[in-house]
């Protein structure tokens, strides 16, 4: 087959993209729209309508979620209703429907380089798609150093190809070619063989540091060289610093510049970091012909031809003069995209990092935790939340008290998305008087609705009940269907912990799941449903219960959301555990646990299975279940 019957696409992994949810696919989307990092929105919307309408999945949502992955502020209202998970989860399923559907028009083959340096949402899907890939017409190719292991290479549809080192001949001819030679005298192939270890990129640069230095030549009798041609440094980032080392000073530190703006760099943001724009273009196309640089002509950037180059420049720089040029990349970056920061959030947190601007560091690193929970990737959130927490416990005085507000209901919120308990009451308790601050507001409510969810995990009853007053009153004075909501959930689940007398419970609940579903927040209006069945069911109310759970099913499937389906059937699988029947207890728990996308999920999927197999007397399968689940709750205690 001719390759212009394929759908060919290519993707890269840097670095710094590790720290930045779906940033492969990012760079796939980018490059298969062919949009440049300065497209504007107009130009935008156009490609991604009409890669959707190629590929039969256009529609208002996907075109939103394509603008959400890219970075674009979404204006219309096309992912309203969804909360952080849910626009997460359908990304997920946006870029596998779009593989299929490429794959549905013509084979793909897809390369991907540095795979090493993938982020967790990129892993993800990635490995979704390599599940699916032997029902489709698809070739994926990736290279990536061998320290890194993905999940799926014992998937049968995997095969890999382990470089071996290159064999003395092949690395003579690599040197051969670099310099220009017909052949080498044996006694410089042997040391350059025996330096270069069959590495390839360590024989191309020994051959560079050889022509550089003068150290091969041709005199009458051949090709003689000298003593420096021994004399090579042991290591490739050695022998690339050498290199750099031997640059004229002003390009050697233009370089060192450009190491701060990372991998690529544009002309601009080079020119005015390293505050030289004397011929940039020209002394950069001189580097070029050197081999340490190359033009990326479709993407308007230089690249370092190695990642080692540019670590070795960056590390060649002393302290003061890193932080004054992290200080000005990160300037620069902000003037430049000043509409969209969102966009550079993990960027500009890594420079102001490097400099004295804590509140900046601050204010960037939450930004980029919030960001990261936007789309459901708790890894990179919790790096982003952890590192902003520890700049608020070394200097609280020097941030923002908004920025702060912003920051712990999502610090917060993250340790409840991965089934923390222990961590959240901790976190409250360290942030205590920072919450006491923040008076009367939204974020406040929300996060003491956490703390008190936390402390219920832990059994800590008394303590849940005073943090839940707190938290009623303060949604009392502020009024707003969100504080009341969030409010309401709390003491549902307090009322049912142990049952207290209320003879109004039926209208309380239903006022509270109408309040919920008028927040505008589509994980309370889910879980406050389930909280008011929970409620119900502790106090024996099981058909009002039973009620309540197949609306939360209902809603479920009408949203596409698998939080309320699952906790929908966990509660189904429990009622049916004390009518005596647990068959039906145990296809509702293995219904839960296909549907289970949250740790919290997975867990109570777990215990309504292992509770539903024990009753059944299949103890052999259900004691190791019920066994996890003690020492799972083990671990929250104090």
């Amino acid at each position: 087959m001719p390759l212009a019957d394929f759908w060919f696409a290519k993707g890269s992994c840097v670095p710094d993209g590790a720290r930045t949810p779906f940033h492969l696919f990012i760079d796939l989307t980018r490059k298969t729209l062919r949009l440049g990092d300065n497209a504007s929105s107009n130009e935008m919307d156009a490609k991604i309508s009409a890669a959707l309408d190629t590929l039969k999945l256009n529609s208002r949502e996907n075109a939103g979620l394509l603008r959400n992955l890219l970075g674009a502020t979404v204006v219309d209202n096309s992912l309203e209703g969804l909360d952080g998970t849910l626009v997460g989860l359908r990304t997920r399923e946006l870029l596998l429907a779009m593989l299929r559907a490429r794959c549905r028009l013509a084979p793909n083959i897809v390369v991907l380089e540095d795979l090493h340096w993938i982020d967790s949402a990129s892993a993800e899907v990635l490995k979704a798609f390599i599940e699916c890939s032997a029902d489709l017409p698809l070739f994926i190719a990736h290279a990536r150093r061998p320290e890194y292991r993905p999940p799926w290479l014992a998937n049968p549809a995997v095969t890999t190809l382990e470089l071996e080192p290159l064999s003395p001949d092949d690395v003579g001819k690599i040197v051969q070619e670099r310099l220009g030679l017909d052949a080498l005298p044996a006694a410089l192939a042997g040391r350059i063989v025996e330096k270069a270890d069959g590495n390839a990129l360590f024989a191309e640069e020994i051959a560079n540091y050889l022509v550089e230095r003068g150290s091969v030549r041709r005199d009458g009798s051949g090709i003689a060289f000298d003593a420096l041609a021994a004399a090579v440094p042991p290591s490739v980032g050695a022998l690339l610093a050498a290199r750099a080392d031997e640059l004229d000073r002003g390009d050697r530190a233009l370089l060192q510049a450009a190491s701060v703006l990372g991998r690529r760099f544009d002309t601009q943001s080079l020119a005015e970091v390293a505050g030289d724009n004397r011929d940039l273009n020209g002394r950069l196309e001189a580097m070029a012909a050197q081999n340490f640089v190359f033009f990326d002509a479709r993407g308007e950037v230089w690249t370092f031809k190695h990642a080692l180059l540019r670590d070795a420049l960056y590390d060649s720089l002393l302290t003061a003069r890193r932080a004054e040029l992290h200080l000005k990349a990160a300037e620069e970056i902000e003037r430049r995209n000043g509409n969209r920061l969102p966009e550079f959030a993990e960027m500009l947190a890594g420079h102001y990092l490097q400099t004295g601007r804590r509140d900046k560091a601050f204010f960037y690193l939450s930004m980029a935790g919030r960001k990261s929970l936007s789309v459901y990737s708790l890894t990179e959130a919790a790096n982003h939340l952890g590192a902003a927490a520890e700049l608020l416990d070394r200097a609280p005085d020097e941030l923002d008290p908004n920025d702060i507000a912003e920051f712990l209901p999502s610090h917060i919120q993250r340790m409840q998305l991965s089934f923390e308990p222990r961590q959240i009451v901790d976190a409250s308790a360290k942030y205590r008087a920072l919450i006491e601050k923040m008076g009367d507001r939204v974020e406040a409510v929300v996060a003491l609705h956490y703390e008190v969810w936390g402390l219920i995990w832990m059994a800590r009853f008394v303590e849940a009940r005073g943090q839940q007053k707190i938290a009623s009153e303060m949604a009392e004075r502020l009024g707003d269907g969100k504080s009341r909501a969030y409010s309401e959930a709390g003491v549902f689940f307090l009322d049912s912990i142990p049952c207290e007398r209320a003879d109004d419970i039926v209208a309380r609940g239903d006022r509270a799941i109408e309040i919920a579903s008028l927040s505008g927040d589509v994980y309370i209006a889910g879980w406050l449903r389930f909280m008011v069945a929970w409620n119900a069911f502790h106090r024996g109310k099981i058909l009002r219960a039973k009620a309540i759970v197949d609306d939360l099913l209902r809603a479920g499937a009408e949203l596409r959301d698998p939080r309320s389906t699952g906790l929908a059937l966990w509660l189904r699988c429990w009622m049916s555990i004390v009518s005596d029947d647990p068959e039906t207890a145990l296809r509702c728990a293995e219904e839960a646990e296909k549907s289970a996308i949250l740790p919290l999920e997975r867990s109570t999927s777990e215990s309504g299975k292992a509770a539903a197999l024990v009753a059944l007397r299949r103890v052999e399968e259900g004691a190791p279940l019920l066994e996890a689940v003690r020492a799972r709750a083990a671990r929250h205690e104090r």
